[in-house]
């Protein structure tokens, strides 16, 4: 919760919990409408890519995201491993992987 806009910080977690599942759900569908919409996110601790959908945990949807959801592949499930600030830190890792994005 640490990382939540402070007016999120204290709400209670079933609430959380619907803005995040909402903002999950927007997300998938985008993706499935525009194949680009999630993006990728390598860790170098890990060593694995992992996918970053925006998470508007104010629900305006047309602005610039303050978190970004961290999802997964384990098997043949996604997990929602984290969600973190998207900061310059986030950003600089999304172009890191879109680099060559425009070559195929």
């Amino acid at each position: 919760r640490a990382r939540f806009p402070e007016d999120l910080q204290n709400i209670p977690d079933l609430a959380l919990i619907t803005q995040i599942k909402q903002s999950l759900e927007i997300g998938l569908k985008l993706q499935k409408r525009d194949g680009s919409y999630a993006k990728p996110i390598y860790s170098a601790s890990t060593g694995a890519v992992s996918w970053v959908l925006p998470f508007f945990a104010n629900g305006n949807f047309m602005a610039t995201p303050e978190l970004v959801m961290v999802i997964a592949k384990y098997g043949d499930f996604y997990q929602l491993k984290t969600i973190l600030p998207y900061d310059d830190e986030v950003k600089d890792k999304i172009m890191d992987m879109s680099i060559y994005s425009r070559m195929w």
